[in-house]
């Protein structure tokens, strides 16, 4: 138990750690890279990738709402969801069989917390991801 409780500890401190780097004011300057580039006038000079903003979407392909990004992010999201409810079920069952036997209980009754913990924070970080998305 201690050995667990430690491991969150440590894994939390880690994650605050990094998160706190975030919260120092950075100077940063945005560029757009593709607007020279894709401004060529002569077609055949131009990259593949401008042609797919030739109908002035505004959109990015990489980090828009609709990007490559938001697409893993979301196959991602989804399999630990998956996961998750797997993780459930099978604690579920154990704690069914358990026959009232206290360390099974516990196991079981430890496996579904994590596992919905595991969606909360699934939950948060595709609101999160999707907030950010739809700002760039």
């Amino acid at each position: 138990m201690t050995k667990k409780f430690l491991l969150i500890i440590g894994l939390a401190g880690i994650i605050f750690s990094f998160g706190g780097l975030a919260l120092v004011p950075m100077r940063v300057a945005a560029v757009d890279v593709l607007e020279t580039t894709c401004d060529n006038p002569n077609p055949s000079g131009r990259p593949s990738f401008c042609e797919d903003n030739l109908t002035g979407s505004s959109e990015n392909p990489i980090f828009g709402p609709n990007s490559v990004l938001a697409r893993v992010i979301n196959i991602l999201s989804f399999v630990v969801g998956i996961i998750s409810v797997f993780v459930i079920i099978i604690n579920a069952l154990k704690l069914m069989t358990s026959m009232g036997d206290p360390t099974g209980v516990a196991t079981a009754r430890g496996g579904i917390i994590y596992a919905s913990v595991a969606i909360v924070i699934t939950l948060m970080a595709q609101v999160i991801v999707r907030f950010l998305l739809s700002k760039l």
